[in-house]
């Protein structure tokens, strides 16, 4: 009797794809566990949200291109910064590898719809992941609030969230941080405005763990203890919520924001040295600026093929625009005060009736 050989491979391959996604699902399902079911389907409204408004912009992707290259940043980089404080790796490397194709279209002298094409693919990808995290909520809700309602600890989550984000970037990247947030109450924010909020302290607090403090060797080398101090603040004055996120690192290095500006061409030399360094400081707001050394082509090319790129990759200058424009829509102000190799300070002032 002839033996299929090609039937018994292509069972096996059925058989061991079963496999894998079964062990998948059951690693997210750990992944998730420990995060409460009201926190997920917010996130996965809100990821549902931020990728309608990309396939929108990549719909419209006939003029000013470069804006709406931007704004489709701001959005992935949000649902990045949701998924990695909510530690859903799968979710924030599909995100990282969507931000290192948009990477490569900066680099572009000139962009064309056609440029737009692997956008498209990506958006794919990670609505997948998307509906993958909606299909294991849904089967799992009933199991979490049970698991959530046992494992109760009278704090709110959002700062036991940023609490687990922070101490997860700093070992990432060999860093000491303590985040205090003993002074922060999520209750003074008004109920509308707390998913915004949220995202707004996930870019702050990634910010000043990235770029603000240093690592062990180096606060120590500058007669600093060895462990960063990051610490968010709220109260209520004049009808407004006042939130501080403020660390005591490098602060700012207004000098390098302004070569940057001088590299991109944003600023004139001449113009750049009749600047303060107040207005400086406000070019960190533009999308694309950041101070962190930039990937080389070869880099940005590698980590967009890559399945599994390293979630916690920053210097996109994409944070801190999110930030400003979530601040916008809140009706909201921002005031900075740093100083050099001291301390760096974010207050965000927000209307208590936004």
């Amino acid at each position: 009797i002839a033996h299929d050989a090609t039937s018994e491979v292509e069972l096996n391959r059925a058989v061991e794809s079963a496999r894998r996604e079964s062990q998948s699902e059951m690693e997210l399902f750990y992944r998730m566990i420990h995060i409460h079911p009201d926190l997920l389907k917010e996130f996965i409204s809100a990821a549902d949200e931020r990728l309608r408004r990309v396939n929108r912009l990549l719909g419209s992707a006939e003029s000013d291109l470069p804006s709406i290259l931007e704004a489709i940043a701001r959005n992935i980089h949000a649902i990045k910064g949701d998924a990695q404080l909510f530690e859903l790796d799968y979710i924030a490397d599909r995100a990282e590898a969507f931000e290192w194709r948009i990477e490569q279209l900066r680099q572009l002298p000139q962009l064309r719809t056609e440029d737009f094409v692997p956008l498209a693919v990506g958006l794919t990808e990670l609505r997948k992941q998307i509906d993958v995290t909606r299909d294991l909520v849904d089967r799992l809700v009933s199991f979490q609030t049970s698991f959530a309602a046992q494992n109760a600890t009278g704090r709110d989550i959002v700062r036991t969230n940023l609490e687990s984000l922070v101490k997860r970037l700093a070992r990432e990247l060999g860093k000491r941080v303590v985040l205090d947030t003993d002074g922060f109450a999520i209750d003074h924010v008004p109920s509308p405005a707390r998913r915004k909020v949220r995202d707004m302290l996930v870019q702050l607090a990634r910010n000043a763990v990235f770029h603000g403090i240093e690592s062990p060797e180096e606060r120590i080398s500058r007669g600093k203890l060895e462990m960063g101090i990051l610490k968010v603040a709220s109260h209520v004055n004049n009808g407004n919520v006042v939130i501080s996120v403020r660390d005591d690192g490098t602060g700012v290095n207004a000098r390098l924001l302004r070569d940057r500006a001088i590299e991109r061409g944003i600023l004139t030399t001449q113009t750049a040295r009749d600047l303060k360094s107040k207005d400086l400081i406000q070019l960190m707001f533009l999308p694309g600026m950041s101070t962190a050394p930039e990937p080389t082509d070869e880099t940005a090319a590698r980590a967009a093929e890559e399945e599994g790129v390293v979630a916690t990759a920053a210097g996109r200058g994409v944070g801190m625009p999110l930030v400003r424009q979530l601040l916008r829509e809140l009706g909201g102000q921002l005031h900075i005060s740093t100083k050099t190799g001291e301390f760096m300070e974010f207050r965000l002032s927000i209307p208590a009736n936004a």
